[in-house]
């Protein structure tokens, strides 16, 4: 009964949102703890599902270089929450990652609808490659 009152929906969508926050820090956990001790340049891309303002991809900005950002063009959001005669909105939910070794020559987003999600495309080269 509780769950139909407005305070009760609101207590239930907080504990969903807890119940997802836990899952993303144990997964950065996992993959750190792989990619800590991996020797090899790598790239870590997909659909993250963490706004690029959230607690889980500032961790990650803060150990690995964010493509987008280094030589993103566009706005950028690869989730359309909002399309309408003005346009359309969006947030970023997904990103490629990469390790020190790589050089990023250019990210960008591919307006092709594929998922609910649009693709990021980046083009990359080794450090000291020609």
């Amino acid at each position: 009964r509780r769950k139909r009152t407005f305070l009760g929906r609101l207590k239930n969508l907080t504990k969903q949102i807890k119940k997802v926050l836990y899952l993303q820090e144990e997964k950065y956990d996992q993959i750190f703890a792989v990619l800590d001790s991996y020797p090899h340049p790598y790239i870590l891309a997909g659909d993250f599902n963490a706004p690029s303002h959230s607690r889980m991809s500032r961790r990650f900005r803060a150990k690995l270089a964010d493509a987008y950002l280094e030589k993103g063009s566009g706005d950028g959001w690869t989730f359309p929450f909002r399309r309408g005669k003005n346009g359309s909105w969006g947030m970023r939910l997904d990103y490629m990652y990469h390790s020190p070794k790589f050089e990023v020559l250019e990210c960008k987003r591919v307006a092709k609808v594929i998922s609910d999600h649009f693709p990021l495309l980046g083009t990359f080269r080794l450090k000291g490659q020609p």
